[in-house]
């Protein structure tokens, strides 16, 4: 894994932003709000999407478009994510939204670029309305 070609994007402008773009600093890239056409373009040119809510909320309409633009997902069961994700078959599951189980999943699917694909070609061959 070379963390040199590492990139993390940052879609999208809730209330966390303004705090987040104090602190941001290469390799996060801060895109905020942007026409859906973009967000599904930078979706599919993804690796990995990661979903971390927490407790409340709905399905999450982010975490379904990731999956079926293909990304390879690690998120926490809230928003809907424990209902349609198999654990290492459709993303990763984590249990809280600790940055260090976060980073170990990352590093994880980067080191394993056969497991990353089997998780992304499996979102993209699913039934939308599976989910």
């Amino acid at each position: 894994m070379n963390k040199n070609k590492i990139v993390f994007l940052v879609i999208g402008d809730g209330e966390d932003f303004p705090r987040l773009a104090e602190i941001a600093e290469p390799p996060v890239v801060l895109l905020g709000s942007m026409p859906r056409q973009k967000v599904f373009a930078a979706l599919k040119a993804a690796d990995i999407f990661i979903h971390s809510a927490l407790p409340g909320g709905g399905l999450s309409t982010s975490l379904l478009e990731a999956m079926y633009c293909g990304c390879a997902v690690i998120a926490t069961p809230n928003e809907g994510a424990k209902e349609v994700i198999t654990d290492k078959e459709t993303g990763l599951l984590i249990s809280s939204s600790d940055p260090r189980l976060i980073r170990e999943k990352i590093i994880e699917l980067c080191e394993n670029p056969a497991d990353r694909e089997k998780i992304r070609s499996q979102c993209e061959t699913a039934d939308p309305g599976k989910f």
